[in-house]
């Protein structure tokens, strides 16, 4: 079945440029425009991937803006209006920095839930302003939510596993748990299925088996889905929207038994990829999709390893496909080792 999609493609300098396409169809765009941050304000996140979603109706996108050194705040931008509002109670205190992260909507898309990493908190907000509840406290790392009923996922580097909370906040339960035989550090970017008692979610393991999983409320074993450095997203009714050979990609997810099935259907061969595998994505309850496209996928860092005369040596740069901290190469030239950040744990890894 064809879903329909909106997809924006982002410039973390510029804006959400938005153009209307149907999916797996080739039908082309419909309709295109610039969602912008305010003068003088950059869209903040990991890499430049901006922190983002889109409501469940698919008629609003909230983002989080920034003004560079000072505070970041929350802004709603309706499809049918021409600049995006400030959502008021959002501002972080001046010098604050990085605090608003990853906000999500609330089912009826009245309230937007998101963390300030300031406050270590998961709080929400009414999408046009008032008071701002503290829901819980959480580590700021990595952390991101999704809302069905009367339940909240919240998930942070920090925490592990993927947690569940009442939608008015209380206390934190495990919905999952690291498998230490897999070698996991970190279950993130959850997100609940259609039945509000599946969720998908992105498992982070030690050595490079990462991998998204379908866990449930009720405690069942896991199942894994489709191996992946990065987190994916579910657009309904059946698809699953995940990163694949440098591109976005589209697959239906039979979710009798949560295994792909059919053929993968290119969204866009760029979409944005954070250092700690979070991709510019989100969709809403009728099919809608919101990308932030790039042209780089999962970070284009490379290592070009050349003699003292300037001289390139081996075959071509050698390219990790993930963003990279600091590298060493080897005492005999034949290895390099490097670290990687991946959810709130730097690792070490060593390419040959």
């Amino acid at each position: 079945m064809a879903w329909a999609a909106a997809a924006l493609a982002l410039a973390a300098a510029a804006g959400f440029s938005v153009r209307s396409t149907s999916l797996p169809a080739a039908a082309p765009a419909v309709y295109r425009f610039d969602v912008r941050p305010p003068e003088g304000q950059v869209f903040p996140g990991a890499n430049g991937v901006p922190r983002f979603a889109v409501s469940p109706d698919g008629a609003q996108i909230v983002f989080a803006s920034s003004l560079p050194g000072q505070r970041d705040q929350l802004f709603v931008r309706r499809l049918g209006a021409v600049e995006a509002e400030p959502i008021k109670g959002t501002e972080s205190p001046a010098g604050g920095g990085d605090s608003v992260q990853q906000p999500f909507f609330s089912p009826d898309g009245r309230f937007v839930a998101f963390f300030s990493g300031q406050e270590s908190a998961l709080k929400r907000v009414p999408v046009g302003g008032g008071p701002v509840e503290r829901l819980a406290s959480l580590p700021p790392q990595n952390c991101a939510g999704s809302w069905h009923g009367d339940v909240k996922l919240v998930a942070c580097g920090a925490t592990g596993g993927v947690q569940r909370l009442p939608a008015s906040g209380g206390t934190l339960t495990p919905v999952t748990t690291l498998d230490a035989s897999r070698k996991e550090f970190a279950h993130l970017y959850p997100q609940f299925l259609p039945d509000g008692e599946h969720v998908l979610y992105f498992a982070q393991t030690t050595d490079g088996d990462a991998a998204i999983y379908v866990g449930s409320l009720a405690g069942s074993a896991p199942v894994r889905v489709v191996k992946t450095e990065a987190m994916a997203r579910f657009a309904p009714p059946n698809q699953l929207l995940y990163v694949r050979d440098r591109a976005l990609v589209s697959q239906t997810l039979d979710l009798s038994r949560f295994a792909l099935v059919g053929d993968a259907i290119t969204v866009s061969k760029s979409v944005m990829v954070a250092g700690n595998s979070r991709i510019g994505v989100s969709t809403s309850d009728n099919g809608v999709v919101v990308l932030a496209q790039g042209t780089d996928v999962l970070g284009s860092d490379e290592i070009l390893a050349r003699d003292r005369a300037g001289r390139a040596v081996g075959s071509g740069p050698l390219e990790l496909l993930i963003s990279f901290g600091w590298a060493r190469l080897s005492p005999d030239g034949r290895s390099v080792a490097f670290s990687r950040a991946s959810g709130s744990q730097d690792h070490i890894w060593v390419k040959n």
